[in-house]
């Protein structure tokens, strides 16, 4: 299942999907101006960067052949006409970020290859589906029942710890830390059911809030 997220970089949302690991260049772009204006530096184009750049050809075309993908996987248009969109794999993102300057370049490092931001909030998704299984499984009070409110609960009660209680708020607007954390603490819970140190619901809950 793929998933789209948006990314703060200096105010502006860049969107990025897990399927593909790919990155919208336009907003990248539209962030990096952001961080030029502030600082009086000329604005840089989507041309500059992209189309027009011998150098950006000579990396797409790298990239293609490091990760074994056509290029077609590598940068793709999606939408039409005014919401039409650039879309490229975070390796092309991670390139023009370091034409936009150091600064910013470090940060979409920081995010996408450091942070592996992509990767774990799939990764996330999955563990959950983990979990509610596990909740099936070994939740004494639980077991032979429908626990689709459970479910629900426990993913309310997650993101009431780790995102706040900012209303509207998903796990799509989580930041690299956060995203990293929900892994981690449905990776414990998961666990703690196995190995029978949460053995009903009230305990699960318990742990979700305190673990």
């Amino acid at each position: 299942m793929s998933h789209e997220m948006t990314v703060d970089f200096f105010g502006v949302g860049v969107r990025a999907q897990t399927e593909g690991r790919m990155v919208c260049l336009n907003d990248l772009i539209s962030a990096g101006n952001n961080w030029r204006a502030l600082r009086s530096m000329p604005l840089k184009t989507v041309q500059q960067l992209t189309s027009h750049s011998q150098a950006f050809k000579e990396f797409a075309e790298a990239a293609s052949r490091g990760y074994g993908l056509p290029q077609n996987e590598m940068l793709s248009v999606v939408g039409r006409g005014n919401k039409a969109r650039t879309m490229g794999h975070f390796a092309i993102a991670v390139f023009i970020a370091e034409q936009i300057s150091p600064d910013f370049h470090v940060e979409v490092i920081k995010t996408f290859v450091e942070g592996k931001l992509l990767e774990f909030r799939a990764q996330g998704s999955t563990e959950f589906k983990n979990l509610n299984a596990a909740i099936d499984l070994y939740l004494s009070d639980r077991v032979g029942k429908d626990n689709k409110g459970c479910y629900i609960t426990a993913a309310k009660l997650m993101r009431k710890r780790l995102l706040g209680a900012e209303e509207g708020l998903t796990w799509d607007e989580a930041t690299v830390a956060q995203t990293h954390t929900r892994y981690e603490l449905e990776t414990m819970l998961i666990r703690g059911m196995a190995a029978g140190f949460v053995g009903n619901w009230d305990q699960l809950k318990d742990a979700i809030v305190r673990l």
